[in-house]
């Protein structure tokens, strides 16, 4: 971790991006910052000056302004391969495509399916609480909400990331992890790539 010092300026730089100014935040204020950090713990948040709250969810903060609000839920479906704007914000797309040749360095935001084990309609939405799924690799199911926190996924950013289900079946937290069951096996004839081109800040 870097000196006090150079922490408190990092403190400074930020909320000056996020005011324009730093006329409300004193001593104070930043000593009540670095204080969050160094706490032992995982989260919490203090809530400065003129509606400023700083978030901590594990090793990151997130400084924000009253003017802040959540994503709204949304669902969205999709019926068949082509690009879609995601409402919160970001894009997929959905293509047909040959399996890779390796499954080794395949990028987080990216995931090859077996169609026919994960059939259109698809429903894309946000994080719901009790969502569960079987992850690939793994023996059982497991909750969304543990995978977040496992992956250490900061609580501001669960509900912008898209779960993509066939039905009732979720098999992919998107960008996160994909499930065992859209996986692709020597059975499989038509092989879908969904990419999630951008994601928001």
């Amino acid at each position: 971790m870097e000196p006090r010092g150079i922490r408190i300026r990092m403190y400074r730089q930020a909320l000056q991006q996020l005011k324009g100014d730093l006329s409300t935040i004193s001593a104070a204020h930043l000593n009540d910052v670095d204080l969050l950090l160094l706490s032992r713990k995982p989260s919490g948040k203090v809530n400065l000056s003129r509606g400023i709250t700083v978030m901590r969810c594990y090793e990151k903060l997130a400084f924000s302004s009253e003017n802040y609000t959540l994503p709204e839920q949304y669902e969205l479906h999709v019926e068949g391969p082509g690009s879609y704007a995601i409402p919160c914000g970001g894009s997929f797309s959905v293509e047909f495509a040959h399996a890779p040749g390796t499954w080794k360095n395949i990028p987080a935001h990216v995931v090859y399916l077996d169609m026919d084990a994960v059939p259109f309609p698809w429903q894309i939405r946000t994080f719901r609480p009790g969502d569960a799924f079987f992850p690939l690799g793994m023996g059982g199911s497991k909750k969304v909400k543990n995978l977040f926190i496992d992956r250490k996924v900061p609580l501001p950013s669960r509900r912008r990331i898209p779960l993509f289900f066939s039905g009732d079946t979720l098999f992919w937290v998107g960008g996160v992890m994909p499930a065992a069951s859209g996986r692709i096996t020597a059975d499989t004839t038509s092989v879908l790539k969904v990419e999630i081109l951008d994601t928001p800040a």
